[in-house]
């Protein structure tokens, strides 16, 4: 059973609307049908907050699975990358530039770093410049979508760069 979220949506935030029509208070609190967001968000989000708040600045490895962290932050992608060695393909790397990371931002990072894993984009290199190439996501949500729409059915291209963001 998910835990409980104690903070307001994001405007627009798709999982905290319901789906199809209105049900009663038992089956939603039972967790049918209030979609919500994933215990591996809330990590993630949890992990980010965590180390803004503590000044940290720099880069962070997150797992794929379910947004554990090993808590440490690192000062590159490059040793992130590095230092998940030999699984460093399970893991995605979130620089720490925002003030914070709301649960549904973190959501929504987490289900596109799955889906770009899933469609055998390139995958991080250790001992690549930068830990390697990574997709550049489209700017605006819907722009996203279409990409991702496009990726899945062979109708698209990924654009790929090296991410040469300095956190702070």
């Amino acid at each position: 059973m998910s835990t409980p979220v104690l903070v307001k949506h994001d405007p627009g935030c798709k999982w905290g609307r319901f789906e199809g029509s209105v049900s009663p208070r038992a089956e939603i609190l039972s967790g049918g049908v209030m979609p919500g967001h994933s215990d591996a968000a809330k990590r993630f989000s949890d992990w980010y907050n965590l180390h803004k708040a503590a000044g940290s600045t720099g880069w962070i490895a997150v797992a794929l699975a379910d947004g554990q962290t090993d808590s440490q932050v690192y000062d590159t992608r490059q040793d992130a990358v590095a230092h998940m060695w030999p699984r460093e393909d399970r893991y995605f790397y979130c620089v720490l530039t925002a003030p914070s990371m709301s649960v549904c931002a973190a959501e929504s990072v987490l289900r596109w770093k799955r889906i770009m894993n899933e469609v055998e984009a390139p995958h991080t290199d250790r001992d690549a410049p930068n830990g390697g190439l990574e997709v550049i996501p489209r700017l605006a949500a819907e722009d996203q979508e279409a990409q991702i729409k496009a990726v899945r059915t062979g109708r698209g291209h990924l654009a790929l760069g090296r991410n040469n963001r300095k956190a702070g």
